[in-house]
C-alpha cells in the first residue's frame, strides 16, 4: 500500500524469507530489504513517480542472512485506488555463476600475462602449465597437443607431475 506494508504475500516470499504469512502482512518494504536509509527514500520515490521499478537487491529474511534478488514492481490503477504488485526472483544461483566467471577470467588473465611471444613453444606451454598451476587449486598440469598426422596426443609440458610420469602414461 501508500505506506509500503504487505496486503498479501504467497507461498513462494514465506519460503524465501522464513516469516510465517501474517508476520509478513506485519512488516513494511523497508523490513525486508536490505537497503541503506537514503537509498531506499529515492527507490520508493522513483517507483511512486515512475510507477514501475526493476533493480537487483538484496533483502533479510527473518533470521538476518540475505538473499540476493531480482524485484519489479508496478503500480495497478484500481477504482479503490493504485495497488502496487511486485515479483520478488531469488538470483542466488546468477550470481554465484557470475562470480565463478569473473574468477575464471582473472586467472585466465593472470595466466596470459606470464606469457611471452619471444619463448620457444615448448618454453611457453612449460610457463602456462606453471602459471595455471600458481593461480589456481591446481597441484599440478599438464599440457597436451593432438598430433593429427600420427592420430596420438603428445604431452608437451608439465608443472607438479613426478620426473617420467607423462611419458610412463603416454
Amino acid at each position: 500500500d501508500a505506506e509500503r506494508r504487505y496486503l498479501d504475500v504467497n507461498r513462494a516470499a514465506i519460503a524465501l524469507l522464513g516469516y510465517d504469512r501474517q508476520e509478513l502482512l506485519g512488516l513494511r518494504m523497508e523490513d525486508i530489504f536490505a537497503l541503506e536509509p537514503n537509498r531506499a527514500e529515492a527507490e520508493y520515490a522513483r517507483f511512486f513517480a515512475e510507477g514501475h521499478w526493476q533493480r537487483e537487491l538484496e533483502v533479510r529474511r527473518k533470521d538476518g542472512s540475505t538473499v540476493p534478488v531480482e524485484v519489479r514492481a508496478t503500480v495497478v490503477e484500481l477504482p479503490d485506488g493504485p495497488v502496487y504488485l511486485s515479483a520478488v526472483r531469488d538470483v542466488t544461483e546468477q550470481v554465484t555463476a557470475f562470480a565463478l566467471l569473473e574468477q575464471r577470467l582473472g586467472t585466465l588473465s593472470a595466466v596470459a600475462r606470464s606469457l611471452t611471444v619471444s619463448q620457444t613453444l615448448e618454453t611457453t606451454l612449460t610457463s602456462l602449465a606453471a602459471e595455471v598451476v600458481r593461480v589456481t587449486p591446481a597441484v599440478e598440469c599438464s599440457v597436451k597437443l593432438i598430433d593429427a598426422e600420427q592420430g596420438r596426443i603428445q604431452t608437451v609440458a608439465t608443472c607438479g607431475l613426478p620426473s617420467g610420469y607423462a611419458e610412463a602414461i603416454e
